[in-house]
């Protein structure tokens, strides 16, 4: 296993994965053109872009794939595109590495594994879900495709609203050491509904961690703040 990635697995992370249903070993032509496929169709919402691609740092060359990877502050990611269309993405959990920041003081005062961002999870689903659905517009997932999203390191794990002025009146907690779940989905509709379907996957997940009530309407203005640039 790359020495980095075990880096990454050694607190709370999300492994991604965006692939076409239909395999095709040589779907992209080169390599070289899949460095510039998640350079260009890299989401930029916010301060920090999905899949984050390091310039200064250019991804480098497999047998039939390229990969990259970054250990900056609180961001931790390895990331791999394959010929084959294939997407495959750690991110360790932010909320796990504020012991690496030190460029704007103290972070957020927990221990790794006690928390979950509750719109930073709605900023990464948004994020990953507007990356797939570009990669769907450019032909690159064929006519169908499979997501997989897994947490993990979820066990004992409690939502948390970040926003001081906006209070939660329950603990949410999860009980399970991996959340993982899967869609199978046309490009069609991932090109048409990519935000809608961020949402219904965030609503899923949420209630792993025993938030059973919660609604995606909660979090729609979250999620159009951050696709209108207004964060």
């Amino acid at each position: 296993m790359n020495s980095f990635l075990q880096k990454i697995k050694t607190r709370g992370y999300w492994e991604v994965n965006i692939r076409p249903i239909e395999f095709l070993n040589n779907r992209i032509e080169s390599l070289g053109v899949c460095k510039e496929i998640v350079r260009e169709l890299s989401v930029r919402f916010r301060g920090w872009d999905y899949p984050h691609y390091d310039s200064n740092n250019p991804p480098v060359s497999g047998i039939d794939y390229v990969e990259q990877n970054l250990d900056w502050q609180d961001k931790l990611e390895f990331w791999r595109y394959y010929q084959s269309g294939q997407f495959v993405h750690y991110f360790g959990m932010w909320e796990d590495w504020q012991d690496q920041r030190n460029l704007w003081g103290p972070g957020i005062p927990n221990k790794p594994g006690e928390i979950l961002s509750i719109i930073g999870t709605v900023y990464h689903f948004t994020e990953i879900y507007e990356f797939a659905s570009r990669l769907a517009l450019k032909g690159y997932l064929g006519k169908e495709c499979k997501i997989s999203i897994s947490l993990h390191s979820t066990n004992n794990r409690t939502l948390a609203m970040l926003d001081p002025s906006r209070l939660m009146f329950n603990n949410y907690k999860s009980a399970l050491e991996i959340i993982p779940h899967d869609v199978i989905l046309t490009s069609e509709n991932l090109i048409s509904q990519s935000a809608e379907l961020a949402l219904d996957h965030i609503v899923w997940v949420f209630q792993r961690f025993n938030w059973d009530n919660v609604s995606r309407s909660v979090f729609q203005e979250d999620q159009r703040k951050l696709i209108e640039h207004r964060l």
